[in-house]
């Protein structure tokens, strides 16, 4: 995912980090997350393996990086519903990215019944 980030020192000496992920239009399988406001119909700018190395080159014109802020393509992702209670688990648990329910449609259970969401490329 396309990010930025900076630290800086605040008036009393402290190290402050802050980070952004970059977002651009989201695409047919992301598009009914935000419910609305001014960040409605977003998603995370993905980049390919290629676009990942570009990224990360620190002499990119400003026409290089806007060219890298696409949508990414919806058929190179897969969506699926994990359990609510993947927060209470230890991250290197294997089963918090489990399928949570069997059938999940993208468009219809995890928008009415409000489960975590999973983002698989593939």
């Amino acid at each position: 995912m396309a990010g930025i980030y900076d630290y800086w020192k605040n008036p009393d000496g402290q190290e402050i980090y802050s980070y952004s992920l970059i977002t651009a239009p989201a695409n047919e399988l992301t598009g009914w997350i935000h419910n609305g406001g001014t960040h409605s119909g977003r998603m995370p700018v993905i980049f390919s393996e290629e676009d990942e190395k570009r990224w990360l080159q620190p002499d990119l014109t400003c026409q290089e990086i806007t060219g890298l802020m696409t949508t990414f393509p919806a058929e190179h992702l897969q969506a699926y519903a994990i359990n609510p209670d993947f927060i209470r688990k230890h991250p290197n648990d294997k089963t918090i990215l489990e399928a949570y329910q069997s059938g999940f449609s993208h468009n219809c259970s995890l928008k009415q019944d409000n489960l975590p969401l999973f983002l698989q490329l593939i």
